[in-house]
């Protein structure tokens, strides 16, 4: 999730286990509309990221 003005200063939301970026969807929001850039990533094994080979260890 990349919200907010892009020139706006940048706030980056990290989500712990066993939560995901979800964990900020009424925070996030609010930070922008105040003018922040909010930057919430998807942590490794969680929403769409994924292992680039099989033999990656989990």
């Amino acid at each position: 999730m990349d919200i907010g003005p892009r020139d706006g200063q940048p706030v980056i939301l990290l989500h712990g286990w066993p939560y995901d970026i979800q964990s900020y969807a009424q925070v996030a929001p609010a930070l922008a509309q105040k003018g922040y850039r909010v930057i919430v990533p998807y942590l490794r094994g969680y929403g769409t990221t994924r292992f680039l080979s099989a033999s990656t260890p989990a």
